[in-house]
């Protein structure tokens, strides 16, 4: 069984560390809150909706759920695309890395054949 620095390069170990890490950190401090925000948000216009036209409030309600569906389908889409532009960023790093390590090997190989 391969181990876990066997199966990633050095370049998708650093674009998770950068880019993934900020990313967890960031929604853990916001989302929970903007959840609970948003969703009383929609509760209070939706209830004053009611009180002023309960035909339109039905409507509204309505649009909101197909509106959340549309968004639903589409997330997967979202989270593939994402997948692939983390997996080419990593290959860019890797790549970037192995560029930067390759011309210090070549000073140091230049250095020993002038000396």
């Amino acid at each position: 069984m391969q181990s876990f620095f066997d199966k990633n390069t050095t370049g998708d170990l650093a674009s998770k560390v950068l880019n993934d890490g900020s990313s967890i950190a960031e929604s853990a401090g916001i989302s929970i809150l903007m959840i609970l925000l948003n969703c009383s948000r929609v509760l209070i216009v939706l209830g004053v909706l009611c009180y002023f036209n309960f035909v339109l409030a039905s409507l509204v309600l309505v649009f909101v759920i197909m509106y959340y569906l549309s968004l639903r389908s589409l997330n997967g889409k979202l989270r593939n695309s994402s997948r692939e532009e983390r997996v080419a960023f990593g290959d860019m790093q890797q790549a970037v890395v192995e560029n930067i390590k390759g011309i210090r090997e070549i000073k140091i190989l230049k250095k020993g054949i002038l000396h």
